[in-house]
């Protein structure tokens, strides 16, 4: 509920005069509803009996999630398998725009870029044929700039290679930005208004798929933005500013002294460490916020510099200075591991860049650490990088994890956590894998469990 691009999909749709969309979830493995349904007190929902199903999704373990979705609404999962009754299904979202093989044999329609720059024509379609899937319909369909046309699809599963176009279709300008269209104290983002301020990023982290996804970097008309707010302040005067790197808007204090004046408070998503300043850290501080994420990925310089990122532990120790310095107690990083090229002595950096961190907050601030196994993304240089073997990141782990608690014994102001290496040989490939993924799991994944397919990756990776 607090997906910028699920509520973007939500609103557009629902702007369109003759059409009705629905929020759908699923939840607990099990249960498929939504909050529109128009039944009281019943918001079962059964997903073929709609015309069109869209997803948009921003994590590529939910391609599992929208396998079971469609299985438990007896909805087949091969798109060749499908009868023309069934509903139309459109994929997209920034884990599709990256890589959208994987679902290609899924979807009815694979789209790849901005929504707003292909969603208008792909309605006008739909109601040209009157939500009426056909072979006119698909074929019109997948003219449309971004619309991905794969002939992998055959029920050949020999001839299943990658003789796909690939295009993405893109705004030149975000001058609808997205944002919360549905206010509310159920979710993460607790009564606030999420509104986008930058699409794209400058930097040249290697790893990263925003930077191939929502290529090229646009920030958000600071008129547009106070606009909106404004609007939303009949609601809240809680405001939350999204973008891959906040700072990338250039009018970025001058809003948030705009919103101040119109007492509305704003919280900012994570800062770039080397661009984090006492300007920025005095906005924050005013408008309540007390603490300020950094990415640093790993604690090792060198490490970093090869991955694409340039800032150095220097500046991220002096950007904790600044921040401490205005009353910003909370820290939080992200650190990565199993990256290409790693080594021990990357990781023992990781813990010392905690413990002279640690050095600074002293007593008077808090770190907490999000640990996570580095995944490669297609169309990033690292694409074509083998996962490591199993015992490689539980080595790793546990060696982080010993010098972690060695100094947490000595500093009470450090939590950590790692996040769990159940499921990375099948995250692996849904973010890197073609067309015979997507059939695998179409095919297979009602009959296994996720360690059953966790097991089938991980073997499929070692063979290379």
């Amino acid at each position: 509920m607090s997906n910028l691009g699920f509520l973007s999909l939500y609103h557009r749709l629902n702007s369109v005069d003759g059409i009705r969309a629905y929020r759908v979830f699923f939840e607990r493995g099990s249960l498929i509803y939504s909050p529109d349904a128009k039944t009281p007190g019943d918001s079962s929902i059964d997903l073929s009996s709609f015309d069109a199903l869209f997803f948009s999704i921003s994590f590529e373990m939910d391609y599992l999630n929208v396998l079971k979705m469609l299985e438990k609404s007896n909805i087949k999962a091969l798109s060749e398998k499908r009868p023309y009754t069934d509903p139309v299904i459109v994929t997209g979202g920034i884990t599709v725009t990256s890589n959208p093989d994987v679902l290609s044999v899924i979807s009815d329609v694979v789209y790849s870029g901005d929504m707003e720059a292909g969603l208008p024509l792909m309605i006008e379609l739909l109601f040209k044929y009157r939500f009426r899937k056909n072979p006119d319909l698909i074929g019109e369909i997948r003219q449309v700039k971004g619309v991905y046309n794969s002939d992998s699809a055959a029920s050949d599963e020999s001839n299943r290679v990658s003789k796909n176009i690939y295009s993405r279709c893109t705004v030149d300008k975000v001058e609808e930005p997205a944002h919360s269209v549905i206010i509310s104290n159920q979710t993460v983002f607790s009564n606030r208004f999420l509104i986008e301020i930058a699409r794209g990023c400058k930097n040249s982290c290697k790893f990263c798929m925003t930077r191939v996804a929502n290529f090229p970097p646009r920030h958000v008309e600071s008129e547009r933005i106070i606009e909106l707010c404004e609007i939303a302040s009949n609601i809240t005067r809680n405001v939350g500013f999204i973008a891959p790197v906040v700072t990338d808007n250039p009018d970025l204090l001058h809003i948030v002294e705009e919103l101040n004046r119109m007492n509305m408070a704003v919280s900012f998503s994570s800062m770039r460490a080397d661009r984090f300043n006492d300007e920025i850290a005095e906005t924050i501080v005013k408008n309540r916020q007390r603490s300020v994420t950094f990415a640093p990925e790993t604690g090792s310089d060198s490490l970093r510099r090869r991955i694409g990122k340039v800032v150095k532990n220097e500046r991220i120790l002096e950007s904790v200075k600044i921040a401490l310095k205005y009353g910003i107690r909370n820290i939080r990083y992200y650190f990565m591991y199993g990256l290409p090229g790693e080594s021990y002595d990357d990781i023992k950096e990781i813990a010392e860049l905690v413990r002279k961190t640690l050095d600074i907050l002293e007593r008077n601030g808090r770190l907490h650490l999000s640990i996570n196994p580095f995944i490669p993304k297609r169309r990033t240089p690292f694409q074509g990088m083998k996962l490591y073997l199993p015992e490689y990141y539980r080595e790793m782990k546990e060696y982080l994890s010993i010098k972690l608690s060695d100094i947490a014994e000595i500093s009470s102001n450090l939590t950590y956590k790692f996040e769990s290496l159940k499921t990375i040989y099948t995250h692996h490939a849904l973010s890197v894998g073609g067309a015979d993924v997507g059939y695998y799991l179409a095919v297979d994944l009602k009959k296994k469990k996720i360690r059953e397919i966790e097991k089938f990756f991980m073997e499929l990776s070692a063979e290379g």
